[in-house]
């Protein structure tokens, strides 16, 4: 179904106790695809709530939603295109993981409820590696040890949901952070971008 230069791919829901939540996968003329989800119900409370939170403390901080945006993106490329795993089919992150990658990067406090700074490809690259590279013996630090350092938390509720990877994901996404911090360099070419999926 096409509308206004937007094509609808595919439609779901689902129930809960507090009511419906009807998703929509969205694909735009220039072909980005993104997920709008519309609940039906009492004390529903969704992400794209709290996200809405965290733009607000973004513009008091100074920084434009447009720009972090780009950053986002950039590191969505990286899971999705370099990494081959982009959401829980394929055992990395999905959308909202992506965004708190970036958002939360060495920027936040208590699970990005309060954003100290803004975010970035190049502070979540070295949050990641910070996190899971141990320097000393040149190893991953597996996931489960640092998962509490990240989560997506739910603003009505002031709750915390740990975010989800598998840990073959994680010693990708680490492996890939260690490169980049090697390589030094916030502009890359394209070749030194792929190069940040090989082992």
């Amino acid at each position: 179904m096409k509308t206004k230069g937007y094509n609808i791919l595919s439609k779901g829901g689902s129930k809960n106790k507090w009511g419906s939540l009807i998703s929509l996968f969205i694909q735009e003329k220039d072909g980005i695809i993104f997920k709008f989800q519309v609940s039906a119900g009492n004390n529903a409370n969704l992400y794209l709530d709290n996200l809405s939170a965290q733009i607000e403390q973004i513009k008091a901080l100074g920084g434009k939603w447009d720009e972090l945006r780009g950053q986002i993106i950039l590191f969505k490329r990286l899971v999705r295109d370099v990494l081959g795993s982009y959401g829980k089919t394929f055992g990395g992150l999905s959308g909202p993981g992506c965004e708190q990658f970036i958002i939360q990067a060495d920027s936040s406090t208590d699970y990005g409820k309060k954003l100290t700074s803004i975010g970035s490809f190049d502070k979540a690259m070295r949050w990641v590696y910070n996190m899971g590279f141990n320097r000393e013996a040149s190893t991953v630090i597996p996931f489960n040890k640092v998962v509490d350092k990240i989560g997506i938390y739910y603003q009505d509720t002031r709750m915390v949901k740990p975010l989800v990877c598998e840990p073959v994901f994680w010693a990708k996404l680490v492996n890939a952070a260690r490169k980049y911090v090697e390589l030094n360099k916030i502009e890359m070419s394209e070749d030194e971008f792929a190069s940040l999926g090989l082992p």
